[in-house]
């Protein structure tokens, strides 16, 4: 059985057709790559790492990436607390990198999107909030400047930007009686 050539393909040089051929294998392993493989190493690594940083739990459900589109889905982000409540965490965070990105000194996210995000904060007994210890690890783990050198941090550009159903809750175990209420949900859109 042989292998027809297509029309356009067979009146370019040999080297013509090697070059296409070779940009063609090139895209689609960037896009199995992209689509396949990093949401594997993305759902994988980044929950692992956070929880070390962090010292706490720390889930994510689902992840997809789009190669070529630039963005990511992280779906059921969830970092728990000490005491085994949900301390931060979203439903959906959708990002859409801007390829001008890749040629300026801007990041431009074309759109930021949060579905459900949540956080808790809780003062306790002694007047501590329920994420002292993660600033004291975050202390400990910052390295000392050497020398500072003045570098110009990129400047970032959102596009669009919708945050829906926010909400936190708060408690204050430090008074005589406890108190605790929600605020949200909030929308927003810029």
């Amino acid at each position: 059985m042989s292998m027809r050539i297509p029309v356009f393909l067979s009146r370019l040089p040999r080297w013509g057709r090697r070059v296409m051929i070779l940009a063609a294998s090139l895209l689609l392993l960037y896009g199995a790559l992209g689509f396949f493989l990093l949401p594997v190493v993305v759902q994988h690594q980044l929950p692992p790492k956070l929880a070390q940083i962090l010292g706490r739990e720390v889930h994510l459900r689902k992840v997809r990436t789009n190669p070529f589109a630039l963005s990511i889905t992280l779906e059921g982000f969830r970092v728990q607390d000490r005491d085994g409540g949900a301390f931060v965490g979203w439903e959906r965070l959708y990002v859409n990198l801007g390829l001008s990105t890749l040629f300026s000194h801007t990041v431009t996210l074309q759109e930021v999107e949060l579905n459900r995000p949540f956080g808790r904060v809780v003062v306790e007994q002694g007047g501590s909030l329920n994420f002292s210890d993660i600033q004291e690890r975050l202390k400990k783990a910052s390295p000392e400047p050497a020398a500072k050198v003045e570098e110009k941090p990129r400047a970032i550009a959102i596009d669009h930007l919708l945050i829906q159903g926010a909400r936190i809750e708060m408690v204050d175990r430090s008074l005589r009686e406890p108190f605790a209420t929600t605020l949200g949900p909030v929308t927003v859109e810029l």
